[in-house]
């Protein structure tokens, strides 16, 4: 990332730059899948500790080590609502983690004392292809993840990647959305595009010397 206002890299090191990322609330939406944890010190009436295990969908692209955000999990149907044991049906499409949470946690008050609910988004994957080091799905770990993020979880780029040009195909409402991130630009920081959506796929295309170091000079 580079500073573009600055022609030299002696001019970029002796400034130090404060830079801020806009505001970003992921809005649960269909096809979501979240997980509920409920952690209690004594047991009341109803025993709610086997909601995290009775999910009623496996979430994730693969299983076993390289899936960490795979595990039984509650799909957001086509209405919005989930279904959880003894809670019932809940509508949460629209509403960010916290407040499905919130929404929870009442509904467990009513039930048990001393129970805290927890809620994680389980199916945030974006996916790489092209010069970077691990191509395939990448978990968010939290609800919200920016394109630096992501590389880095991905293992960063090959020597021949081009940062100036990284395309990003994202699924609105069935209409394929295209862009390009300049990772170059230090500014891309301030913008909504270096956050990242939930199947999301990253294109990072090569340099064109690619080619020629591949097929022209071995011939």
């Amino acid at each position: 990332m580079q500073d573009k206002t600055r022609k030299t890299i002696a001019e970029k090191r002796k400034v130090d730059t404060t830079l801020f990322y806009p505001a970003f609330d992921y809005k649960l939406k269909a096809n979501d899948i979240i997980s509920v944890n409920l952690i209690s010190i004594t047991k009341g009436e109803y025993d709610l500790s086997s909601i995290a295990s009775q999910g009623n969908i496996n979430s994730g692209p693969g299983q076993g080590q390289n899936n960490p955000g795979g595990g039984s999990g509650y799909v957001v149907n086509d209405s919005g609502y989930v279904f959880l044991p003894v809670l019932g049906k809940l509508k949460i499409a629209g509403m960010n983690l916290k407040e499905v949470e919130a929404l929870i946690q009442n509904k467990v008050n009513a039930l048990l004392d001393n129970t805290t609910a927890n809620v994680r988004l389980l199916s945030f994957y974006v996916y790489f292809m092209g010069e970077i080091v691990k191509q395939g799905a990448v978990f968010a770990p939290r609800d919200r993840l920016t394109v630096l993020e992501a590389v880095a979880l991905a293992g960063g780029f090959t020597e021949y990647a081009n940062r100036e040009y990284i395309k990003v195909i994202r699924n609105q409402n069935n209409t394929a959305h295209i862009y390009y991130i300049d990772l170059l630009d230090q500014n891309i920081i301030t913008k909504q595009q270096v956050y990242l959506l939930p199947n999301d796929i990253l294109v990072v295309e090569p340099y064109r010397v690619k080619g020629f170091r591949q097929n022209i000079l071995p011939n």
